[in-house]
């Protein structure tokens, strides 16, 4: 048994190392990122091919969203590094998956099925909020604080919402929850129902509004009197030194996503366990 599981580790190492050398290149991925994926890709491998080839979805769906108008989101101040997501990033948007990934693969079989699904609405919730952001960078209408939707943000500013992110956010966690039910379909008959795809995709989403939510109201905030906006950045795109207002410092965006993916993962599972 255990063999077998050091082998399937194995190969997704051996399978993640040209994975993650092509996401280097490509400038999705820094490179100590790139070569967390790698490790990544041995864990995800290690439940199973659904949750390898679901994460692949995730990310290459993601990455190609990321560069998808980058001039123009660059230009608003809402792309990502050129260089491509750091590791923190990588961590705050795989690294609940991978955990859960260890604890199915080592847990007892009656909850392996919950765990599993908690997996799968991991990858989900990172999709739709990824989807969210670079799809609801975007609109043409500026984006409103979840919290206080009078109050407008410039685009890219944690709790910020639009419809068309809205909108990106529920057919990224949609499609994940596809992706995950079509390869159960052959891998785990017992979780291919409607009411399971029904839990990923409604929890899926609901992790990138709780991820809004926390952004507004914990994540770090900074007010630039010089442009009268708020920003998620110490020193605003236009040069400027930014007051911080609001929010903890310590939870950056990444933290955000961490706090939402686990929430959602964590009653997927309790769901799962009735």
């Amino acid at each position: 048994m255990i063999i077998e599981e050091v082998s399937r580790f194995l190969i997704g190492i051996l399978i993640g190392i040209p994975l993650g050398a092509y996401a280097y290149k490509k400038s999705y991925l820094e490179k100590k990122a790139a070569v967390l994926s790698i490790l990544f890709s041995g864990v995800y491998l290690l439940a199973g091919v659904g949750v390898f080839i679901t994460s692949l979805f995730f990310f290459f769906s993601s990455s190609t969203l990321t560069r998808l108008n980058f001039e123009y989101k660059r230009s608003i101040g809402a792309s990502e590094k050129e260089s491509g997501r750091s590791l923190a990033q990588v961590i705050g948007a795989g690294g609940v998956a991978a955990l859960l990934s260890v604890l199915y693969v080592f847990s007892p079989h009656n909850i392996g099925n919950a765990l599993l699904v908690g997996v799968y609405v991991a990858i989900a919730s990172s999709n739709a909020d990824t989807w969210a952001a670079e799809i609801g960078s975007l609109s043409k209408s500026k984006p409103r604080l979840i919290t206080r939707p009078s109050q407008v943000v410039e685009a890219g500013t944690s709790g910020g919402v639009t419809m068309l992110g809205t909108f990106g956010s529920l057919l990224g966690s949609f499609l994940t929850a596809a992706v995950a039910m079509v390869i159960s379909i052959v891998e785990h008959p017992g979780i291919a129902k409607m009411e399971i795809f029904s839990v990923i995709f409604i929890l899926g989403w609901l992790g990138e509004v709780i991820d809004s939510l926390v952004g507004a109201t914990l994540q770090v905030k900074y007010y630039c009197p010089k442009c009268n906006t708020l920003t998620d950045k110490r020193i605003h795109r236009c040069g400027s030194e930014t007051i911080h207002v609001s929010g903890y410092s310590y939870i950056t965006n990444e933290v955000t996503n961490i706090i939402a993916t686990s929430v959602v993962s964590i009653a997927a599972i309790a769901l799962e366990l009735l």
